[in-house]
């Protein structure tokens, strides 16, 4: 493998764990305002934010995507 390549894998698994982290970081704010999000609706809309094009992602709902907007 040459260096290109691993710096492109490196790169695409910082990006994954920077979606992971702030999608939890929205869910836990939105937890001790006492709301209760879906993570499978919250993640999308980080995603795209982040410009990040991630398979088989659901569509996002307006209620994550308000939560994401004010997170920002």
């Amino acid at each position: 493998m040459n260096i290109g390549r691993m710096e492109g894998i490196g790169f695409k698994l910082q990006a994954e764990a920077s979606l992971n982290t702030l999608t939890l970081d929205v869910l836990k704010s939105s937890e001790i305002e006492g709301e209760i999000l879906n993570p499978d609706q919250v993640r999308p809309s980080i995603a795209r934010r982040l410009g990040m094009e991630v398979a088989g992602l659901v569509p996002s709902d307006r209620s994550a995507d308000g939560v994401v907007e004010m997170m920002h």
